[in-house]
């Protein structure tokens, strides 16, 4: 359990879901990380996971870093999670192999960037191919993202879009196709979590970490996290509210 130090709920429900990422176990037990913030999330991990950790430490580092937490008010937990991920990501040490197919590895070149493991567990890789319905052009370009959200795979006609050869606007479509499934993946949600195993691209996942938001009022609510131990799914929260929480978050590992 993560120790309650006042309103970051939305802090301790994703910080309970990627302790509970079996990627992110291994990882630990191998490797001595060495930077302040990789160090504070390791330790706090490790504590968690044995009985109490006390997050002080790493919240203070999470809250330098991003002010607009510097507060006691309700924040986003999906927004604290991208800010964690950045963090370890320029935290942890590079890895020079990566389980990125050669085309993914050589778009990844193209795009100038270099892998660690927070990006290897959690970076999806899509395919997104910009066709111009008036001539016929097409463009492909590969971006990446933490996380996936409910209409990602959708075709999506652009506004404003100015084709490169024939200079129309408003005639290009855009399709976006998953290139490379990394060993967890993360889904926003506006509908319901899938509670059993579901297909994304050429991969089969199962949840195994939730966040779940209910909300008061305009100003105030509470996150908490709910993670698959074993075959049954348990509560990590200080609070157990007798309310309807909505999941908004969830955790899934390839199977």
């Amino acid at each position: 359990m993560i120790k309650n130090l006042g309103n970051n709920c939305y802090l301790d429900s994703v910080l309970q879901c990627l302790f509970h990422t079996k990627s992110i176990q291994r990882y630990i037990k191998v490797d001595r990380p060495k930077d302040p913030v990789s160090v504070a999330f390791v330790n706090l991990m490790r504590d968690t996971l044995r009985s109490e950790g006390n997050p002080e430490t790493f919240y203070r580092l999470v809250k330098d870093a991003h002010i607009d937490f510097d507060n006691n008010y309700h924040h986003d937990a999906h927004e604290a999670l991208m800010v964690i991920l950045e963090m370890l990501s320029k935290s942890f040490g590079r890895i020079s192999d990566t389980m990125f197919r050669s085309k993914s590895r050589r778009a990844l070149l193209a795009w100038g960037k270099q892998y660690n493991i927070i990006d290897e567990i959690f970076r999806v890789m899509y395919r997104c191919v910009y066709r111009c319905k008036a001539c016929g052009h097409e463009l492909t370009n590969y971006e990446t993202d933490y996380c996936v959200y409910d209409n990602v795979l959708d075709t999506e006609q652009l506004e404003h879009y100015r084709c490169d050869r024939c200079k129309s606007v408003n005639k290009t479509v855009r399709k976006q196709s998953v290139f490379h499934n990394p060993p967890t993946l993360i889904t926003i949600h506006k509908k319901n979590v899938p509670e059993d195993k579901f297909r994304f691209g050429d991969a089969l996942y199962k949840p195994f970490a939730v966040v779940s938001h209910v909300k008061f009022d305009e100003r105030t609510g509470h996150y908490n996290a709910h993670v698959l131990e074993g075959d049954e799914w348990v509560l990590k929260d200080t609070m157990d509210l007798k309310v309807k929480f909505k999941p908004v978050i969830s955790f899934s590992e390839i199977i």
